[in-house]
């Protein structure tokens, strides 16, 4: 009788051993995915860290933008509210009439964090909507109003201006010649143009600041709620 138990209780020890195996082998998987999730989660957070130095970077250039359309934006409005006599100021317009800024390289650091799938990881979607918002739409905006703008003084203006008015040798353009068409009309539709898309354009770059420092709330929010 023991000896047929015997094939009966090394069945069980076997099926124990399997248990065990399989148990240990779901156990070690488990760990391993915890920690795989806690390194993207890691690199999630590295990622957003370089997101919000990118931010301020961006806030930087927004208020030097700002700054300098802004006293673009008053030469226009000083030429069209002043006489043709301040020979200072007509200077300062030959300088700005067809001043342009170029376009700018957006979120290199959104890119990554989109690239690597760790994006998914955060789990704030107010955050990730307002990333999306902000990078595919806000600052695209900005990029695509800027070329537009450089394109049209490139093939509209700079051609008109040099037809009209005349360049000396040092390349500004007499006072003179910028006196007669402002008298005639012909250079201030031009100045209305320029200062009403510079006014548009200062309104552009503060709303997109603003957007950039609410990420930044946002993003330390995260960070608080993290620790």
């Amino acid at each position: 009788m023991a000896d047929d138990n015997r094939p009966l209780k090394y069945m069980k020890y076997a099926i124990g051993e399997i248990v065990l195996v399989v148990i240990g082998i779901l156990i070690a998987l488990s760990i391993n995915n915890w920690n795989q999730e806690r390194i993207s989660k890691n690199n999630a957070y590295a990622f957003l860290n370089q997101i919000n130095k990118d931010l301020s970077s961006d806030i930087m250039y927004f208020d030097f933008l700002i700054k300098n359309s802004l006293e673009v934006s008053l030469i226009f409005d000083n030429v069209v509210t002043s006489s043709t006599k301040n020979d200072t100021l007509l200077k300062k317009l030959g300088s700005v009439l067809t001043v342009n800024w170029d376009q700018r390289e957006y979120g290199p650091s959104y890119k990554s964090f989109v690239n690597s799938g760790d994006i998914d990881l955060i789990e704030d979607k107010k955050l990730l909507f307002k990333l999306q918002g902000y990078y595919n739409f806000s600052t695209r905006a900005l990029n695509n109003l800027t070329e537009y703008h450089k394109n049209l003084n490139i093939h509209n203006i700079e051609g008109k201006l040099i037809q009209t008015l005349v360049t000396k040798e040092d390349g500004t353009y007499s006072l003179e010649s910028m006196k007669k068409e402002i008298n005639s009309g012909n250079l201030k539709s031009i100045i209305n143009y320029q200062n009403n898309f510079f006014k548009n354009l200062i309104t552009g770059f503060e709303r997109t600041k603003k957007d950039a420092q609410e990420l930044q709330e946002l993003i330390k929010a995260l960070e608080i709620t993290k620790s």
